[in-house]
């Protein structure tokens, strides 16, 4: 498992209503990407948040496996899409918003993860 270092999560109500009132919104399937480009910590490519809303997964252990299983997806793929940003030069904020209302593998997460952040490469 990988790391999830203090630099690469988003944090901050401000900067989390900031992005969800303008970023733009990527859909596959059970997720949804919201992603907006912003200046902030120059050592941080991107920052992430990972949401999984109580309103659709009512336990707290399973919100937490899923997130949990999300956040490793994200780093088993995230080199691609690091490459392209810093080419790039800009600066990222993510948020990966799980919708289904079941628990899904980890496999199926891992595929859907990787189909969107392709698409979000695609889109910068």
């Amino acid at each position: 498992m990988q790391n999830f270092p203090k630099n690469e999560r988003l944090c901050g109500k401000n900067n989390i209503a900031n992005l969800f009132s303008s970023g733009s919104s990527i859909k596959q399937s059970f997720l949804r990407l919201v992603w907006g480009s912003y200046k902030f910590n120059p050592q941080a490519t991107a920052k992430i948040v990972f949401v999984v809303p109580k309103k659709n997964i009512k336990k707290a252990v399973n919100r937490n496996l899923l997130k949990r299983r999300m956040r490793e997806a994200f780093y088993q793929h995230k080199s691609e899409l690091y490459k392209i940003i810093k080419k790039k030069e800009e600066q990222l904020a993510i948020a990966i918003i799980y919708q289904s209302e079941e628990l899904l593998s980890y496999k199926v997460i891992d595929e859907k993860i990787k189909l969107i952040l392709h698409r979000l490469s695609e889109d910068i």
